[in-house]
């Protein structure tokens, strides 16, 4: 029962927010302040019912909270992605242990190994954008540190048969590439002006929480397996 009403108050907060972002209206602004509004919530209940298990994957999703209150409701946009690469290295432990917290030992190892290929991956595709000369700044550093490690993740969620997770896990990384094409006007002004590229980003203004709130829903639901 309490299953089922998670799932409906999730489902009315969706199709509420939805409604509100393709619809607009003449008063945007209430609009888009309401919008945010219905979308933080839905992240709340995620985490609250996260609560029940009192696992990394908790953790991550309060992670998960912060990081929307900076990126929905400031400019601090450094401070949310930060707390991002914070839930994905949550995830990276939960994913990678069986047990709910493990010995401080592995856990050290487990997220040295986790960071460690990140920051890899990381410094070859930044190698690669300063070659092609993209300004390197820190979100953006921090922002592709941070997708190497969700990247990651996706890859481990499916490798791993926790089929909940591996699905929110998809569906995270789709909603932060339409992420990168709304904001990747920023580091490449030629795309501005192009109406293909101005299609992309309403598209994705819209589509990236078409899938987040889906993925959040499906990831506090994957700890249910393990309590």
């Amino acid at each position: 029962m309490a299953k089922k009403c998670f799932l409906w108050i999730e489902a009315l907060l969706y199709l509420g927010f939805l409604y509100l972002d393709i619809g607009g209206g003449d008063r945007p602004i209430e609009v888009g302040c309401l919008s945010s509004l219905l979308k933080y919530s839905g992240v709340w209940l995620c985490f609250f019912w996260s609560c029940r298990y009192r696992q990394w994957i908790t953790l991550g999703l309060f992670g998960t909270v912060c990081a929307d209150f900076f990126l929905l409701f400031t400019e601090q946009w450094l401070v949310g992605v930060t707390c991002f690469l914070a839930v994905q290295l949550c995830y990276s432990i939960w994913l990678g242990t069986r047990e709910q917290f493990g010995s401080a030992r592995y856990l050290q190892r487990l997220v040295l190994l986790c960071a460690g290929r990140a920051v890899g991956a990381a410094a070859v595709l930044l190698f690669g954008l300063a070659l092609a000369g993209v300004s390197i700044d820190l979100l953006l550093l921090v922002t592709v540190i941070y997708a190497m490690l969700l990247v990651q993740n996706t890859i481990k969620g499916v490798r791993s048969g926790e089929r909940l997770f591996a699905v929110g896990m998809c569906l995270f990384l789709l909603c932060d590439l339409q992420v990168g094409i709304y904001n990747i006007a920023a580091y490449l002004p030629q795309l501005e002006g192009s109406q293909v590229f101005s299609w992309l980003e309403q598209v994705a203004s819209v589509g990236m929480w078409v899938c987040y709130l889906p993925a959040k829903v499906l990831i506090a639901l994957s700890g249910e397996k393990r309590a």
